[in-house]
């Protein structure tokens, strides 16, 4: 089934680590970081979902 994929990681604008260079560094997260992203992620498709409706 065709489907997409999307990263998001959002940065300052001024981050030193662009395009290739930041897909190359090390990436980290705590399991607390993440279920607070997820959180807010899911919150926000969640508020989307009812304004436009």
């Amino acid at each position: 089934m065709p489907h997409f994929h999307a990263w998001l990681y959002p940065r300052p604008a001024h981050h030193p680590l662009r395009g290739t260079a930041f897909l190359d560094a090390p990436q980290q997260s705590s399991p607390a970081d993440t279920e607070k992203t997820v959180h807010v992620i899911r919150h926000h498709l969640a508020e989307g979902r009812t304004a436009a409706r």
